[in-house]
């Protein structure tokens, strides 16, 4: 399914947007409206008109893909889907709502997983991506560290979307992967690990009581 059109330029400025970030924990019950969903996606891994993309990736390999884990989205069955950044459109995976068993992944208590109105897993192709950097030292590392510096591109344009919509947002990174993976085998494209869960909903009305930076 295609996704609706982006919405155009927000008018707040771009240091007002960095001056209201915030990692947010706590989400109401309020759905999150598709083109929203649309908009996020787009700003994580999204493609421009002129086919550049709108996160930077070394050496235009672009290792990463997102899965966005719906479970509170006005006009969008709860389930896992596959975000095309070239259509921006969406490829259902999984039926069902998955918010429970990735909260149970996480290390530790982390109950904004469950909560959230969706989730966007950021997945990289590790092996790609280091075979293709194979030639710069240290050897069979590079590349990993190149696709987690691209997860901080993506995630961070996913927060500042988030907060140019005024919707919260908090980045996960600690999770049990293979318990990620084991959701469905079709969760990720094969070779891809998932390296960073995104958590969305409608914060609180009390944003600052319920944030920290």
């Amino acid at each position: 399914m295609l996704l609706p059109h982006l919405f155009p330029a927000l008018p707040e400025s771009f240091e007002g947007v960095l001056e209201a970030r915030r990692s947010v924990r706590e989400f109401t019950e309020q759905p999150v409206r598709l083109a929203e969903v649309g908009q996020l996606l787009w700003a994580a891994q999204g493609t421009l008109n002129d086919g550049r993309r709108t996160a930077p990736s070394a050496g235009g390999v672009f290792p990463l893909a997102v899965t966005l884990i719906a479970g509170n989205v006005e006009s969008l069955e709860s389930g896992a889907f596959r975000y095309e950044s070239t259509t921006h459109g969406l490829e259902p995976i999984v039926s069902g709502d998955l918010r429970p068993e990735i909260e149970a992944a996480a290390i530790g208590a982390q109950p904004w997983l469950g909560a959230a109105a969706l989730i966007i897993v950021v997945g990289a192709d590790l092996e790609g991506v280091a075979e293709h950097f194979a030639d710069q030292p240290p050897v069979g590392e590079r590349g990993h560290r190149y696709a987690h510096m691209q997860v901080g591109h993506a995630a961070q344009n996913a927060y500042l979307q988030a907060t140019a919509l005024g919707l919260g947002l908090v980045f996960v990174g600690g999770f049990s992967d293979d318990r990620i993976q084991a959701l469905s085998p079709a969760l990720l494209s094969q070779g891809y690990r998932p390296l960073g869960l995104l958590a969305v909903g409608h914060p609180p009305p009390m944003l600052e009581s319920n944030a920290r930076p």
